[in-house]
């Protein structure tokens, strides 16, 4: 691949303990166009390990499960929006709890999406491909929206 398309092409993070949400959020987002690097972490300490290497360019999209052991998705969420280096990166936090008071706490900590990992994949994979072309296909990528969340297909104001 030339250099410049490569220059072109968005990173993204995954970010969760299950690594078969992992394998089928991966295997979305290589579909969509634009896609370069995917990198995954199955936890939030990795995740900030990998954010914080020495001359690593920050990805344009998290993906964030909310409920993983010991770091969890909203303590990654504070951690890349409170880190000057980080706090345009795109955070999506995937959940399994349809929960109004962990989006609001999602929100609060500047999170750009919360999306509830639905129980049929089909649907599950379909938002997540939406989601992804939201953010990168549109070139909002590295442009986190303050003020807005993206709750699953509609926006709400923070």
């Amino acid at each position: 691949m030339d250099t410049a398309r490569k220059s072109r092409l968005h990173s993204i993070l995954l970010v969760d303990d299950d690594p078969d949400c992992r394998m089928l959020v991966r295997d979305v987002v290589a579909e969509c166009e634009g896609i370069g690097e995917i990198r995954e972490a199955g936890s939030g300490e990795e995740a900030m390990r990998l954010l914080a290497r020495r001359g690593a360019v920050p990805p344009a999209l998290v993906y964030c499960d909310l409920e993983m052991p010991g770091m969890t998705g909203l303590d990654v969420v504070r951690a890349i929006k409170t880190d000057p280096a980080l706090r345009g990166v795109v955070v999506v936090i995937l959940s399994g709890l349809d929960d109004e008071g962990r989006k609001r706490q999602a929100a609060a900590l500047g999170a750009d999406g919360y999306e509830v990992k639905h129980t049929d994949p089909r649907t599950f994979r379909d938002r997540v491909r939406r989601i992804t072309l939201r953010w990168l296909g549109a070139g909002l990528a590295g442009q986190s929206t303050p003020g807005r969340l993206a709750i699953g297909a509609r926006s709400e104001t923070r």
